[in-house]
């Protein structure tokens, strides 16, 4: 079995939106194409709401770097407390019960860097959202062993690496 392939059952695996049916000449190369699928996967219906970023589940989601900077931060502060760490920081919330994903691009994607925008809300109240209810939010992401990683979150003109480098 190729190493193209084995990753792409992983992603399959992990990814309930079906990264499988995604036609992959619609993406300029592999890598945007491996990066759109990790994103789905974390913005689909029900994966955030059981994943803990800033816990059990964050080395599959970040950076060996990013990782590092958030124990720094933790370290530095009373009791570990740091304001990095008073949301989640891939939904910019406490609960991200009902997030819908509206829109997704990979403008920038190397063998080893991309770099993803996302938009969202959380369609709470069941009714339709305007622009002013969306997040939009830029992932910078990284390969490490062959796995997409997010090492930056950025929103509201606020890096999340710049937050936790923040005494």
């Amino acid at each position: 079995m190729s190493l193209t392939l084995s990753l792409a059952l992983v992603l399959i695996s992990q990814d309930p939106v079906g990264c499988e049916r995604l036609p992959h000449e619609t993406y300029a190369s592999q890598a945007q194409f491996e990066v759109s699928c990790f994103v789905r996967w974390i913005y689909s219906p029900g994966t955030l709401e059981t994943l803990t970023p800033l816990g059990r589940d964050a080395p599959d989601l970040f950076s060996r770097s990013a990782l590092d900077a958030m124990d720094n931060a933790r370290s530095r502060s009373a009791n570990g407390h740091h304001p990095a760490f008073e949301a989640d920081p891939v939904c910019q919330c406490q609960d991200p019960a009902g997030l819908r994903l509206i829109s997704l691009t990979v403008p920038e994607a190397s063998a080893q860097r991309a770099v993803a925008h996302v938009v969202f809300d959380f369609g709470r109240g069941g009714g339709v959202t305007g622009p002013e209810d969306h997040i939009n939010q830029t992932l910078i992401l990284t390969k490490e062993d062959g796995e997409w990683r997010i090492d930056d979150l950025i929103a509201g003109g606020s890096s999340f690496r710049a937050v936790l480098a923040q005494d």
